[in-house]
């Protein structure tokens, strides 16, 4: 029993480092399954990275999502892309310089109306 101990702990310790390095690189996946049908959403920076990939998952939800980035041409690309991968027509690409208080007072003004 004692000469497999060793081989079987260092296999042990193995595998299970394993497993959480890919859970580590992977990153997580969140598990809820909430719905969001009737309510907007105001996504900044969502024309790549994080801010596209919430996007993408709170379409999926259904809400109504609003992308809002300072290049509208990446904007209109990566809001097309989610309406495709979706099938959620209520996602919207508008400018928004957070840099910028006047960008931002009048992106306030157009989300209110």
């Amino acid at each position: 029993m004692s000469r497999y101990l060793l081989p079987l702990s260092v296999l042990g310790t193995a595998v299970g480092g394993a497993v959480l390095l890919k859970d580590y690189v992977a990153g997580g996946a969140c598990p809820s399954k909430a719905t969001i049908p009737g309510k907007t959403v105001i996504v900044t920076g969502a024309n790549t990275g994080i801010g596209k990939q919430t996007a993408l998952e709170l379409a999926k939800r259904g809400g109504n999502i609003i992308l809002a980035c300072r290049d509208m041409e990446k904007c209109e690309a990566a809001a097309k892309d989610i309406r495709r991968e979706t099938l959620n027509h209520r996602v919207n690409a508008r400018h928004l310089d957070l840099a910028s208080l006047k960008s931002i007072r009048e992106f306030a003004l157009r989300i209110i109306e």
